[in-house]
């Protein structure tokens, strides 16, 4: 005869959480057998009894509920395969073990009980006696093992600073895993736990952890200590690739992550991945250090809305901080039009082909004191410095496509981008400044044989831009390169961006998004900070008048004329332009 589905019972106050007391049993192939009981865990902490509680991390996986277990000797409860297995593994052959694991003791049908347990669940997991993180099934072929020992190895090898040399480090693994220890460790890190949101504050909080991988196990002080140094050996020598590596650096950052905003978590954690978009956020108020007086947790608003409300704490707060996660995240608008274009879209991996990752921004007092939120949802910036780009008659963008570099030739000798001749050498040089930025952080183009055809004899800017390339790369990289090289290079980096002259002066040029034209604006942020100077070049916003275009406004100096746009787009601006004696306006972007 079949059991009843069990029914959970409403959690008597906030304090109170449900554990899952788990039966032993001789063979991992008996029955599960568990029971559920609600414990204070105040009253838990303060007593020192059989029922202090471990917690478990783990990856939830298919979400299909295609086991089940016995609860209280009498009801069955409906579990996933990943949650079954798991608890086969973690189960003792002598004595019950108290778990808590989200799945069975949050009841994941009720929202108002998540809406109250969810922002505890940092406090849980510190609170827990142990962690432990379940990363999966091993087999044979896995070597769990011995990369587990591998690991500890390393971990020893730390501290020896003469020893943390790649060769040196390979050279271990080689021993401990074999010589196919690259694609054994690159399996292992890129296990679903390590792409995982929810894990991260179940391991930052935790005060004693231990993973599991199959009958595997190893210390979390072990387990860090190994992969540091494995990261370090990554940035020096290539060892894993792909998602392997997303996962050594995730473990890397949870060792650095303490006492973090919810921003740099944000930041940090982009790659992270969670089934429902509300927990994007959510899964970061255990372990950030100013939640409190950002969100709550409400799964009834829409996800688009919990993300508004982040943008709108932190435009208030650090605005400058926040306008680099709209440039590396991307606009919440660009997924949904209906969406605002000024909140960051941060269900997408950080990707900015124009800013290197290292980059911060430091700007103006026009960025750290003129920002706010409007009652309609706007984000308005208070008598800042816009400029058009891209005026009818002043300049075309530079979109060049697959070919020669000569066509970089053919667009500067185009009578509507005569801006070479207008301002002289000088613009070559911020052109040449401007392609090295982008070729710093794409070095793939440069490798060998990667031009193909043939180039036209260079004459004229275009020769003076290719020398200029030549020269800067000799200067920094301390290595020469094929002229046919530099030219595939330099134009793969253009490819799909616009080249865009700012002002009616002549005085600048700007990389900007493709979708550029005539009548945008650009708007200065600051400049990026980095080394060597080079590479501090000034970070600006694209922005598309909606309605009104700034050519229109009132030319009334007295009086600071406003324009409603939408965010487009980020721009990397040529060092000598200056957004000096353009009257202010206030923007509005919707």
């Amino acid at each position: 005869m079949s059991l009843p589905l069990y029914q959970y019972r409403p959690l008597e106050s906030d304090t109170y959480i449900r554990l899952l007391e788990l039966h032993p049993a001789a063979n991992l192939s008996d029955p599960l057998e568990i029971d559920l009981i609600h414990i204070d865990r105040e009253d838990t902490i303060r007593r020192s009894d059989p029922s202090r509680y471990e917690a478990v991390s783990y990856c939830w996986g298919d979400p299909q509920m295609s086991h089940s277990l016995t609860v209280d000797a009498k009801y069955t409860l409906e579990i996933t395969k990943n949650v079954e297995i798991m608890l086969r593994y973690l189960r003792s052959t002598t004595k019950p073990r108290f778990l808590w694991v989200d799945a069975i003791c949050l009841n994941q049908q009720d929202n108002n009980e998540k809406e109250v347990q969810v922002p505890l669940m940092g406090r849980i997991y510190a609170q827990a006696h142990k962690v432990r993180i379940w990363l999966g099934e091993a087999g044979n072929d896995d070597k769990i093992a011995s990369l587990f020992t591998g690991l500890r190895a390393l971990a020893l090898l730390g501290q020896d600073e003469k020893a943390l040399e790649f060769p040196r480090i390979h050279e271990i693994l080689t021993d401990i895993c074999g010589r196919d220890c690259n694609e054994s460790t690159a399996a292992f890190f890129s296990r679903p736990w390590f792409g995982r949101r929810w894990v991260l504050q179940e391991a930052v909080m935790a005060n004693h952890l231990i993973v599991h991988c199959g009958l595997s196990k190893l210390d979390w002080r072990w387990f860090t200590k190994g992969t540091r140094v494995l990261h370090d050996a990554f940035k020096s020598g290539s060892i894993l690739s792909g998602e392997g590596t997303l996962g050594l650096q995730t473990v890397y950052a949870l060792c650095h992550s303490t006492q973090a905003s919810l921003l740099d978590l944000l930041w940090d954690f982009h790659s992270s991945k969670c089934s429902v978009p509300h927990d994007i956020i959510y899964a970061m108020l255990g372990m950030a250090r100013d939640t409190d007086s950002i969100i709550g947790v409400d799964y009834s608003v829409h996800w688009a809305e919990v993300f508004t409300r982040i943008a709108t704490a932190y435009f208030k707060q650090i605005p400058l901080q926040t306008f680099r996660h709209l440039l590396y995240f991307g606009s919440l608008a660009n997924k949904n039009p209906t969406y605002p274009s000024w909140v960051p879209n941060w269900k997408s991996v950080r990707s900015n082909s124009l800013l290197s990752e290292k980059y911060e921004l430091w700007g103006s007092a026009n960025f750290r004191y003129n920002v706010s939120i409007t009652g309609g949802g706007q984000l308005s910036l208070a008598a800042v410095h816009a400029m058009h780009v891209q005026p009818d008659d002043r300049l075309k963008a530079v979109r060049p496509q697959e070919g020669a570099f000569s066509r970089i030739q053919d667009h500067m000798s185009h009578t509507r981008l005569d801006f070479i001749t207008k301002s002289g050498d000088v613009s070559i040089s911020h052109l040449s400044t401007l392609i090295l930025h982008l070729l710093r952080d794409n070095p793939e183009l440069l490798s060998p044989k990667k031009a193909q055809g043939e180039c036209r004899p260079l004459d004229g800017k275009t020769g003076v831009l290719l020398s200029l390339l030549r020269n800067q790369f000799q200067i920094l990289y301390k290595q020469s390169y094929p002229d046919e090289d530099l030219m595939f290079a330099a134009e793969s980096v253009l490819r799909d961006r616009a080249l865009l002259h700012i002002g009616a002066r002549w005085n600048g040029i700007a990389i900007g998004p493709l979708e550029t034209r005539d009548g945008d604006i650009l708007v200065k942020l600051g400049r990026s900070s980095e080394m060597p100077p080079i590479f501090e070049l000034p970070v600006g916003l694209i922005l598309r008048p909606v309605g009104l275009p700034l050519s229109k406004l009132p030319a009334d100096k007295s009086k600071i004329a406003s324009i409603k746009t939408r965010f487009l787009g980020p721009c990397i601006i040529s060092p000598n332009w200056s957004d000096e004696g353009t009257n202010p306006v206030n923007i509005d972007i919707v």
